[in-house]
């Protein structure tokens, strides 16, 4: 399973934007709690971020681009699927003289 959010904007608008990508990504990943949990931790840290933004009252845009994977395997019929490898990443920018 894999997932991804991307917004570029000012912060409000992109929070916006990003919490209805975030609300998909959650509901793929719900199967496998791990990489929900990744999900749930990068929207955490993205919208404290934001929010700190619009806080100070920004005026920059930004550029927040998301994601990850998982890969799972089932050992045998009557077994839980065990995660086998996982990974997230997330990259935040301010971004200098854009124009929108």
């Amino acid at each position: 399973m894999s997932w991804s959010v991307n917004a570029v904007g000012k912060p409000v608008a992109v929070k916006a934007s990003l919490a209805k990508q975030f609300t998909s990504a959650k509901d793929a990943t719900k199967y496998i709690p791990e990489e929900q949990a990744s999900v749930v931790g990068i929207e955490s840290a993205v919208n404290a971020q934001l929010d700190l933004m619009a806080r100070a009252a920004v005026q920059n845009a930004v550029s927040v681009v998301a994601s990850g994977s998982a890969s799972v395997r089932k050992d045998g019929e009557s077994q839980p699927p065990t995660t086998v490898q996982a990974s997230c990443a997330l990259e935040f920018k301010t971004l200098y003289g854009f124009v929108e």
